[in-house]
């Protein structure tokens, strides 16, 4: 699969736009109607870690890769929840193996999610908004939970990759 470019990102959040007063929730029942595997994922994967606003933050940015990915290529299947596993598998694995070699494990992580998968200016994008976000808003986001965001992110991006073809 070619890589998503900024201007394919661009296409596909000025026509979010149109969308009705709450895009991401439309976002998140689309997903789970085509990928309902993915939601039981983010379900799952950290049932007990995420407050609902961190949950809201994973569901949403999760719903919005696979929208810019469902809108640049054509997904040809569903994902598997085992593929998922299987992925989370492999990328806590390389991030054990970098972080060793590294003096910030969130940088460590940041730059494997960016340069270690498929789409890198797709996850440059979701990590620019995680890390990015308005302080003090009165959402309730912890720190800790952006590295965490990040890497479930990352699985799903790099599993949808692998059941794509070219528009």
């Amino acid at each position: 699969m070619s890589i998503i470019t900024e201007k394919n990102i661009n296409r596909v959040l000025d026509s979010l736009a149109s969308l009705e007063s709450d895009p991401f929730f439309k976002l998140c029942t689309m997903m789970d109607n085509q990928q309902k595997n993915i939601s039981k994922y983010l379900i799952d994967v950290e049932p007990n870690f995420f407050n609902e606003e961190e949950n809201y933050l994973l569901f949403t940015l999760t719903a919005l890769a696979w929208h810019i990915i469902n809108e640049s290529v054509i997904i040809i299947r569903e994902v598997h929840y085992d593929e998922l596993i299987a992925q989370l598998d492999a990328n806590v694995k390389l991030i054990e193996k970098e972080v060793k070699n590294s003096s910030n494990s969130v940088e460590c992580l940041v730059s494997i999610a960016i340069n270690e998968g498929a789409q890198p200016v797709l996850m440059s994008l979701i990590v620019g908004l995680l890390v990015n976000r308005p302080k003090n808003n009165g959402v309730n986001v912890r720190d800790a939970a952006i590295p965490i965001i990040i890497l479930h992110v990352k699985t799903v991006v790099d599993c949808l990759t692998n059941c794509v073809i070219e528009k």
